[in-house]
C-alpha cells in the first residue's frame, strides 16, 4: 500500500514539473521614458493706474487719457460724478463703467440735458478674473457672484444704477458692498433708496452698510443685460413695500493675492473726510447715506484727491451724511 501511495505521489511531482518547464516565462516590459520639461512657474501679477475724465450731459464714453487701457482685469479706485457749483438734480441714472478701451459715464434726472462732469481712476492688474452681472429690484437685495479662483480677492470694478426710464427722484442712500451670504457665498449687496415706501425711523441711525442692508430686505431678478433689466421696471413699482424699483448693474474682478497688502475701512460722517492713504486702494464697496431725508444729489463719489475726499451732497453742505467704504491696498512693489 505504501508503495503505491509513494508511487502516486511521484507520479504527481513529476506531471507538475514538467507542465511548469513546459509555460513559457514572460519577459517583464520596459516602461517608455516620460521626458517632463521644467515646471512653468506663472509669472505674479502687477498693476498700474489707468485715469478718465469726462465732461458732458446725459452719458458719454472716453479713452483712459494715459493710454493705459483697462484690460484684461481691472479694479475701481476713485470715482467723481458732479452737476457741478451748486446745481443739484434728482437722479434717474448714476454710471462708471470700465469697457475695455473705453470708460463710460453717466449722472442725470429725467431729462437728462444737464451738464456734468465724470472722472475715475482704476488699477489695472495683469492678472486676475473680470465678471459683469445686472439685476433689478427694489430696496436692498444681494447679487450673487461667480466664485473666484483659489488666492484671489473680489473688487469693485463698475457700476450702472438707473430707475425707470422717463422718471427720477431723490437719494436717501446708495451702496454696494461686497460681502458673503448666510450661505458663506460671494454676494453684492445693492442698494438704492429715496423716502418713497419706507420707515427711516431705524435707518437713521444705521450707519453700518450692512445693518442698512438688514433693515429692508427686499428680492431682486438677475437679468441678461441691463436695457432689459430697466425695460422691466414698471411692473415692479408699487412692490416689496412700496420702495422705488431700480437696475444695478455691477462689475467686479477677482484679483491675485499677490498684489494685495491687505484689507482696510474708512467711515465718516459729515465732515466727509477721506484722506489718501500711504498704498493704493481699491474700493470693495461704498455706502453713503442722507440722516435726515432724501435730497437732490449735486455730486457723489470718492475723491482724495480733493479736500472733501467722500463727495456726497445737494448744493449745500449742511445735512448730517453718514459713509463708509471697504477697501483693499496693493503692493507697491508690484506696480508696473
Amino acid at each position: 500500500m505504501k508503495t503505491s501511495i509513494l508511487t502516486v505521489l511521484a507520479g504527481f511531482c513529476l506531471t507538475a514539473t514538467a507542465a511548469a518547464a513546459q509555460t513559457p516565462v514572460e519577459t517583464p516590459r520596459a516602461m517608455p521614458m516620460i521626458r517632463v520639461g521644467p515646471l512653468q512657474v506663472l509669472p505674479q501679477a502687477r498693476w498700474h493706474f489707468s485715469n478718465a475724465a469726462i465732461t458732458t450731459t446725459n452719458e458719454g464714453r472716453t479713452v483712459p487719457d494715459d493710454q493705459l487701457f483697462l484690460s484684461p482685469v481691472t479694479g475701481l479706485s476713485d470715482f467723481h460724478l458732479t452737476f457741478g457749483g451748486r446745481s443739484d438734480h434728482k437722479i434717474r441714472r448714476m454710471a462708471v463703467l470700465a469697457e475695455d478701451r473705453f470708460v463710460r459715464f453717466s449722472f442725470a434726472d429725467q431729462d437728462s440735458n444737464d451738464r456734468f462732469e465724470g472722472r475715475a481712476r482704476f488699477v489695472v492688474f495683469s492678472g486676475g478674473r473680470q465678471h459683469q452681472v445686472t439685476a433689478r429690484g427694489s430696496g436692498s437685495f444681494e447679487i450673487p457672484m461667480e466664485a473666484g479662483p483659489p488666492n484671489h480677492t473680489a473688487v469693485l470694478t463698475g457700476f450702472d444704477f438707473q430707475r425707470e426710464t422717463g422718471t427720477d427722484a431723490n437719494v436717501r442712500t446708495v451702496s454696494l458692498w461686497i460681502d458673503e451670504d448666510d450661505s458663506g457665498n460671494p454676494v453684492i449687496r445693492a442698494t438704492l433708496l429715496d423716502d418713497m415706501g419706507a420707515d427711516f425711523r431705524g435707518l437713521a441711525e444705521a450707519t453700518f452698510a450692512g445693518m442698512a442692508a438688514a433693515l429692508i430686505p427686499t428680492g431682486s431678478e438677475i437679468v441678461s443685460s441691463h436695457a432689459i433689466a430697466v425695460d422691466g421696471l414698471a411692473r415692479l413699482t408699487g412692490a416689496s413695500g412700496g420702495y422705488r424699483p431700480y437696475a444695478v448693474t455691477v462689475q467686479y474682478a477677482w484679483v491675485p493675492n499677490n498684489v494685495i497688502l491687505g484689507d482696510g475701512a474708512a467711515a465718516g460722517g459729515s465732515d466727509r473726510h477721506y484722506p489718501r492713504g500711504r498704498n493704493a486702494r481699491v474700493l470693495t464697496g461704498f455706502y453713503f447715506h442722507f440722516g435726515n431725508e432724501d435730497h437732490h444729489l449735486a455730486e457723489i463719489g470718492v475723491f482724495p484727491a480733493t479736500r472733501n475726499g467722500i463727495r456726497y451732497r445737494d448744493s449745500d453742505f449742511d445735512d448730517p451724511v453718514s459713509w463708509e467704504l471697504q477697501f483693499v491696498e496693493l503692493r507697491d512693489d508690484m506696480r508696473d
